[in-house]
């Protein structure tokens, strides 16, 4: 199946999150205090992102959506606050 992002959307990966931490405390998802998340850009739709990026996104920001098995973001641009570069 292909999506394609249309307006101001990218579609985003979310990135695999510890939920260990290194003393082996389990961390469940409602005790994190993060205001973000990180994903791997697969499709940047018109923006300037490019595939392969990896961005930082406001936390719940988006669509859920599930394509062959894989659970992914349609992301509006405007909740996008970074982008790591090597």
């Amino acid at each position: 199946m292909t999506i394609t992002p249309l307006n101001d959307r990218v579609l985003v990966e979310p990135k695999a999150r510890d939920e260990i931490t290194p003393g082996g405390v389990v961390l469940p998802e409602t005790v994190r205090h993060d205001d973000s998340d990180e994903g791997f850009i697969l499709d940047p739709g018109t923006s300037v992102l490019k595939a392969g990026d990896v961005v930082v996104y406001t936390k719940y920001a988006g669509s859920e959506i599930t394509v062959d098995g894989r659970k992914l973001l349609l992301i509006p641009q405007k909740n996008i606050i970074a982008v790591y570069k090597p």
